[in-house]
């Protein structure tokens, strides 16, 4: 194994509905209401935490229950709006029987649908078909960056398995993504997204046998690729990430070569600036139960190489 930057070799693309739930029975009818239709359910039962687990999880839809939401229900609402993370993902929110006019109005413009509990069999399941097919996380192409969304990249994923073929599956994503925005806010952290989509596009346009390109959310990307292609690609992609974004950074950080961070009690620390870390899954010595697990080995690699600074690139080189 060869090494750049500290690069290291060693779950899945599923759906995820995040859902802030407060009470066992509802959990539970929830998670087995959409079972059928392959989600995984991430309960969560603190409503502050319902906006990070929502970014964190990539997931393809929120739901929310009215009851024991407490007050600061609309105002984190808006939050998941206001946040290019989150805000197209599609939220769904679960109100009591027989909801008054003056329950479901802070909603209105917030939500795209509510169901009204104990809902119906099939019911919750087909509101949010309705939901995500109008829009949101699984549209097909990536609103930002116009570049296949996270359904065509599981598609392509799955048609590559059954196809017998050798590949490569890279997930790239932005490290200290979180800081840039902190200090120059989210529409230059849509740019710096774009540049990271341009390297793709352009390292990816000289690559044989039709790369594919995908765009799944905020800073990660896909790419699936010949094998032998993987590595070299990844590391272009890197390298130019790296030469074009530094024109997004201010005089001062570029001479600093840090961002300057001011924490929550007013310390101010560097840290560096943002570069590419890419987890790598192949069938080349091994093979794959299903699209599922090939989506893991490449969030496994991916997380071994974000342990080193600068951009990294993580292989995976097991046999089983």
């Amino acid at each position: 194994m060869t090494r750049r930057h500290g690069d290291d070799d060693r779950r899945g693309d599923a759906p995820v509905c995040v859902a802030h739930v407060v009470d066992d029975e509802t959990a539970a009818a929830v998670t087995a209401e959409l079972a059928p239709d392959g989600y995984r359910v991430s309960r969560v039962t603190d409503l502050h935490a319902l906006r990070s687990a929502v970014a964190r999880e990539r997931s393809a839809i929120a739901v929310v229950d009215l009851a024991g939401s407490g007050g600061d229900l609309r105002q984190v609402l808006r939050e998941l709006r206001g946040d290019h993370r989150t805000a197209r993902v599609p939220l769904l929110v679960l109100v009591p029987a027989l909801p008054t006019s003056e329950e479901l109005l802070p909603f209105g413009g917030i939500a795209d649908d509510y169901v009204v509990r104990p809902w119906t069999p099939g019911e919750l399941r087909t509101r949010l078909a309705w939901v995500v097919r109008r829009g949101g996380d699984l549209s097909p192409m990536a609103a930002l960056t116009g570049l296949p969304g996270s359904a065509l990249a599981r598609e392509e994923l799955t048609r590559r398995l059954s196809s017998g073929e050798t590949f490569a599956y890279c997930r790239l994503d932005l490290d200290g993504f979180a800081a840039f925005n902190e200090v120059y806010g989210y529409g230059r952290g849509d740019q710096l997204i774009l540049v990271l989509a341009a390297a793709l596009r352009r390292v990816t346009a000289d690559l044989s046998e039709q790369p594919f390109v995908a765009h799944v959310d905020g800073g990660d990307f896909v790419l699936i690729c010949a094998a032998e292609q993987a590595r070299p690609a990844c590391r272009d992609i890197a390298d130019m990430f790296e030469a074009d974004s530094e024109q997004l950074y201010d005089e001062g950080e570029r001479v600093r070569g840090a961002l300057r961070v001011v924490d929550r009690r007013g310390h101010a620390h560097d840290v560096p600036f943002v570069t590419v870390s890419a987890g790598v899954a192949t069938n080349e010595h091994r093979t794959f139960a299903g699209p599922h697990q090939v989506a893991d080995v490449s969030r496994e690699m991916l997380a071994f190489a974000k342990r080193s600074t600068g951009s990294s690139i993580g292989v995976d080189r097991r046999k089983t």
